[in-house]
């Protein structure tokens, strides 16, 4: 595919899922426009192998923006925009910036 597409969510709205079944089928590697330093984005290139977190390279990038305040803008040919329950992410956001991991809840 010639140019970028960008993969466009809030947080949380299940982007991993998406990523890792783009690079299934289409052979791609995808890239994030996230910090590749960040213990976050270090545990989830870990755990699902996302070997592009971190980098803007084509073919296909994540982002949050805006969300991301402050990462390098980039142009692009085309969005997929993923969408999830809002209730559902905003929980989900809400644990992850509280146990600072993928996969924790805090608990009562």
């Amino acid at each position: 595919l010639p140019g970028r597409t960008v993969l466009a969510s809030y947080p949380r709205s299940g982007n991993t899922l998406v990523r890792s079944l783009l690079e299934s089928v289409t052979g791609f590697v995808t890239s994030s426009d996230t910090r590749a330093d960040r213990p976050l984005s270090i545990a989830l290139a870990d755990r699902h192998g996302l070997v592009g977190e971190g980098r803007t390279v084509p073919p296909i990038c994540k982002t949050h923006w805006p969300e991301r305040v402050g990462c390098t803008s980039y142009d692009a040919s085309r969005v997929i925009v993923l969408v999830r329950n809002p209730w559902d992410c905003i929980d989900s956001y809400w644990h992850l910036n509280l146990t600072n991991t993928h996969t924790e809840k805090v608990t009562d």
